[in-house]
């Protein structure tokens, strides 16, 4: 009898604990955008202390459950990776918070064209002499 009791105390504790750890969690609204505030659609927003992530939508935005302290790592294909720290300032945001991206910059190799040779023969025999750099 005693022991059940211990162990029915044991039980509620547990499931306040749990209910506790539930109750800190807010739903975070953010929205993602570039330099020029214009949105940028299908971020991923991976929550790296949870391991859970969303994506945001075509206008940028993106609902997930933090809670103060949790690092979010937020990625693009045309933009460098962002990480956040979720402080006071972002649960407190009223409307969905601005997380701004720097753009990504693709630099190409120059690139020489030239016309078509006119008859086939002398494609032939431009394309055999081709000078290729070498390869990596």
């Amino acid at each position: 009898m005693k022991s059940a009791a211990c162990l029915l105390l044991l039980l509620f504790a547990l499931s306040l604990k749990a209910e506790e750890e539930q109750t800190r969690y807010v739903h975070f609204e953010g929205r993602t955008v570039d330099i020029y505030h214009q949105h940028i659609e299908f971020a991923h927003i991976i929550n790296i202390t949870r391991r859970f992530g969303v994506v945001s939508d075509r206008s940028g935005r993106f609902v997930m459950p933090v809670k103060h302290g949790d690092s979010l790592m937020i990625t693009h294909v045309s933009h460098l990776v962002r990480f956040v720290m979720i402080d006071q300032e972002h649960l407190d945001a009223t409307g969905p918070f601005e997380i701004i991206m720097l753009p990504k910059v693709f630099e190409l190799r120059e690139v020489v064209i030239r016309p078509l040779p006119r008859t086939r023969l002398e494609f032939r025999q431009e394309f055999v002499t081709i000078d290729l750099p070498p390869t990596p």
